[in-house]
Parts: structure tokens; C-alpha cells; sequence
């Protein structure tokens, strides 16, 4: 969720590492580009902050590029990417903008000491759901449909300190500073500081036990706030395509003005490359995270699949769901309708190879969100990858 905890860094690292056959070897690396045009419809354009309308709806074209490129497995892998892409509207010009998305992953390989750091700064034009396990990406914490930019830093270093063959304790420790600005409203600016021991205890070559304390300082403009949490866990890369783990715990938080509060906690993550031509991912889980806008902190509950099927070669279908859940902690009222609100988001493309490398897909997008009309966005693209 909002920190990054050391297992998931693992996780993360681990199938970034693990390579892709798309993209071009150059040396150690391997380099990916791509280009793309899209045309769309969308029944719900420029809605702001009121969430009975008035709502349009509108045609929009988009282009977009974007280059990728990671190490293959070493003693420091790393990975990066950037994109961007312009929207023109068919009769709300004034809407026309730019969007985009930079950012990278720097990490260790297989040593005791473990560490990586991450960025990654964006540019929205409305809901940020996206979800890519091989770069670490995950939707943002605050999800809007507003315009918005967001920058997301986190580091975290841990040791590993070998008790007995299958036993050791690994004390970590990570920071998270995340910053976004909206389009029509405020901005949200946070600073995580989380320590971790944890006792791992080898089940297998690829399935570790845990046991973990952790204790988190969240710190905003308007108040500071002290997270305690006790989790048991499950880590596994049970092969070389398929890996997950599962945590449940108990979290106590205090905040200086928004009151104090505990419960379950939990976070699950898993991708599963099924055969040759299914791929799986599901994440979620819950935890404690600070306010917004003057806002009290907030239980922030996500619960993510999805799937990928190629059932011949030039044929690919794809869907995600997202279901959000987010509501400010204490006695406190928000006005913000987003808050309190169950959200789910739906995405589904069909794509079909024209040529090597060049792709045509339609895409279908369903918002059922705070807003008294749901959002409903179609769109066909064409696309080249490289």
C-alpha cells in the first residue's frame, strides 16, 4: 500500500530481474520503444468537483511514445522508462493537454545487503490505475479523476543476518516522500518513515515464513502520525514466472488530530504466468494512510486482478478490475465525496497483430465512482512497439 515494505521491494526486484523476451538486447540491456494513436469516446468530459453534473461527453484523439530499459539479472539491477502523449478534444478544446510519466528502479541483486530506490513522477488527465508489477508501479495513493501531477520517491536498504541455515533476521528501513498537486482542488504531500525486523525462516529454496514488527512515522503539513504493525507473511517464487506473497497483521495508529485507531491489516500480491499464453496478477490489501487537504488520515482498503490471454498468435485479450474503498479515520467529516465512496474501475482491450510489431486493440472503460453518472470511455488505437 502506501509504504513500500522491504517483502514487496523483493518481490518487485525479483520479477523485474527475471527478463522479458520483448524489446532489443543491446549488451546487458534490454531496450523497448513505442508509439501509439488513439481515437476515443468519452460520456463523461471535464466533470470538476461537482458529482451531479453536469457531465458531456465527447470525442478525443491522443498520441503518445515511450522508451523502457533494464538490465538483465546482476549484482545491481536497475530499470527505467519514460512516456509521453498529447489529448485533443473534438468540441472542448480548452481540455486539450499533455500527459506523462517518468521515472526508474535501481536495486541490488542476490546479496545479504538488500536495497533499492524508486521514483517515478506523472502527469495525469484523469483516473491513475495502472498497475505493472515489473517496474514496481501500483495506482496512486489518492485516485481523482481531476488533472493531476504526482511524484512518488521511496528508498529502502535491509540486511540479512543468518542465525542458522534456514533462520535469519533482516532489520530494514524504508522512506517514502510522495507529492501531488489537483487540478481544481489542493495537494497532498507526505513523508513515510518505516523500520522493520523480521525474522524469515526458509520453508524451501523458494518459499520463506515470516514474522515482522514494524513501526511507521507518517508526517504531513497539518500533523504527525504513529503507525504500529505485527504481520505474519508467506514469500514465494515458486518459479521462475510465478511469484507472491501474502502478509496479514495488526496495526495500531496515533495521530495528533486525528485520533487513534487499529485494526487488520493486510497485504497480498501475486503474478502468475499460467502457460505460454495466460498471464494472472492480483494484489491488495489494507493500511493506514496520511491525510489530505487538511483531511484526517484515512484507511485506504484496494483490491486489484487481472489477466492477459494470447489464444493465438496475432489474438490478445486483456482486462483489469480495481475496487477502491478509502475513509478518513476518527470522528472527522469529510466534505470530499470521494471519501466513505466504494469505486470500482474496469478496463478491457481486445488487440490483433498487424504486422510485426504493429498492433491495432479496442478498449472499453467503466468508472463507478462518487459521481451520479457512471463513466463509460471507448476507444480504438493503433500501436507500434519496438
Amino acid at each position: 500500500m502506501g509504504r513500500l515494505t522491504l517483502a514487496l521491494a523483493v518481490l518487485v526486484l525479483a520479477r523485474l530481474a527475471s527478463g522479458q523476451e520483448e524489446g532489443i538486447q543491446w549488451g546487458s540491456t534490454v531496450w523497448r520503444t513505442d508509439a501509439r494513436v488513439n481515437a476515443a469516446y468519452d460520456n463523461r468530459v471535464g466533470e470538476g468537483r461537482n458529482v451531479d453534473g453536469p457531465f458531456f461527453s465527447d470525442t478525443y484523439g491522443e498520441w503518445q511514445v515511450g522508451l523502457s530499459v533494464q538490465n538483465l539479472p546482476a549484482v545491481v539491477n536497475y530499470a527505467a522508462y519514460g512516456r509521453y502523449g498529447w489529448r485533443y478534444y473534438d468540441e472542448f478544446s480548452f481540455q486539450n493537454d499533455d500527459f506523462y510519466n517518468v521515472g526508474g528502479v535501481l536495486s541490488s541483486g542476490d546479496t545479504p545487503l538488500i536495497w533499492s530506490l524508486a521514483t517515478d513522477y506523472n502527469k495525469a488527465l484523469d483516473y491513475n490505475v495502472g498497475y505493472d508489477p515489473a517496474i514496481g508501479q501500483e495506482p496512486d495513493s489518492i485516485l481523482t479523476s481531476e488533472r493531476n501531477t504526482r511524484w512518488v520517491t521511496t528508498g529502502s536498504v535491509g540486511y540479512d543476518v543468518g542465525i542458522t541455515e534456514i533462520t535469519s533476521i533482516r532489520p530494514a528501513y524504508s522512506l517514502q516522500h510522495y507529492y501531488q498537486t489537483f487540478d481544481a482542488s489542493g495537494m497532498a504531500e507526505w513523508q513515510i518513515h518505516s523500520a522493520d525486523v523480521q525474522l524469515r525462516r526458509k520453508h524451501s529454496e523458494r518459499t520463506v515464513f515470516t514474522l515482522a514488527g514494524n513501526y511507521a512515522l507518517q508526517v504531513n503539513d497539518d500533523e504527525e502520525g504513529y503507525v504500529g504493525t505485527v504481520t505474519l507473511g508467506v514469500e514465494s517464487q515458486s518459479t521462475d514466472k510465478t511469484s507472491w506473497l501474502a502478509l496479514i497483521g495488526y496495526s495500531h495508529a496515533d495521530y495528533d488530530l486525528s485520533g487513534t485507531d487499529q485494526g487488520f491489516v493486510a497485504n497480498i500480491r501475486g503474478n502468475w504466468d499460467t502457460t505460454e499464453k495466460i498471464t494472472l496478477y492480483v494484489f491488495g490489501g489494507n493500511d493506514f494512510q496520511p491525510g489530505y487537504d487538511g483531511g484526517a488520515a484515512r484507511w485506504v482498503y484496494r483490491l486489484g486482478y487481472g489477466f492477459g490471454w494470447n489464444p493465438v498468435d496475432k489474438i490478445s485479450f486483456g482486462a483489469s478490475v480495481l475496487h477502491d474503498y478509502q475513509d478518513e479515520i476518527g470522528s472527522s467529516t469529510s466534505t470530499d465525496p470521494a471519501l466513505g465512496t466504494v469505486r470500482h474501475f474496469f478496463n478491457a482491450s481486445l488487440g490483433y497483430q498487424l504486422l510485426e510489431g504493429l498492433d491495432a486493440s479496442l478498449g472499453y472503460r467503466f468508472v463507478n465512482d462518487e459521481y451520479t453518472q457512471n463513466q463509460q470511455v471507448v476507444s480504438a488505437q493503433i500501436s507500434y512497439a519496438y
